[in-house]
């Protein structure tokens, strides 16, 4: 199965190549992307995410597409009905298996098979911090559609998974979600499922992030 990661710090401070101006540009225009939750059928909120194109172009852009819905060798994929199939109190909350909804699928929009999987974009992003969204792997290069949103700092993640994004609401939920009980393969007992997904404007996602 794909091994569980966390996520990177955010901002523009952690790109060292671009001018000071320049980067918090980039970061203004970063997309958002939201994923509606429920637990055991029972709807309960949503995260809202930041992904970081301007850092990770191509590995936010993959989880932009699945969110949306992408075609990918003949098959429509897409976050929409896939579950946390792995949750590690303390340390990451992971899903997205779009394939087998295990841990054991790979697909992305920068490979034309299934299972398909594209190389590490950048992996110099820290897992500094709680709500940080990162790609799932199993060794290097290997990314597909799983990831993991990190409930605790995961320095011993960094270097070996590629951070992507960070939640600007929704903590409240995902604190919830972590207390939840799991089995014995490290699978919540209730299904964590996403039911609705897509990208919010900024309008949007400043709401979100006030509310």
């Amino acid at each position: 199965g794909g091994d569980g990661g966390g996520g990177g710090g955010g901002g523009a401070a952690l790109d060292s190549t671009r001018a000071p101006a320049a980067a918090a540009d980039a970061a203004a225009s970063r997309e958002h992307a939201y994923l509606e939750l429920s637990v055991g059928g029972e709807a309960r909120g949503r995260l809202v995410a930041e992904l970081f194109g301007d850092l990770v172009p191509r590995t936010a852009a993959n989880f932009a597409a699945l969110c949306a819905g992408a075609s990918v060798a003949g098959r429509r994929l897409s976050y929409e009905g896939c579950a946390f199939h792995r949750l590690v109190r303390g340390f990451v909350l992971q899903g997205g298996d779009v394939i087998s909804g295990d841990g054991s699928g790979a697909a992305c929009i920068h490979d034309d098979r299934v299972p398909g999987t594209f190389p590490d974009e950048r992996l110099d992003l820290p897992h500094s911090r709680p709500g940080l969204l990162s790609m799932a792997n199993m060794g290097r290069d290997s990314n597909g559609c799983q990831f993991f949103v990190t409930l605790q700092p995961a320095p011993q993640l960094d270097g070996k998974h590629v951070v992507f994004g960070r939640l600007v609401a929704g903590m409240a939920l995902l604190r919830q979600l972590e207390e939840m009980p799991t089995d014995a393969t490290e699978r919540p007992a209730t299904p964590i499922v996403i039911t609705r997904c897509g990208a919010l404007s900024r309008a949007e996602a400043l709401a979100a992030t006030a509310a």
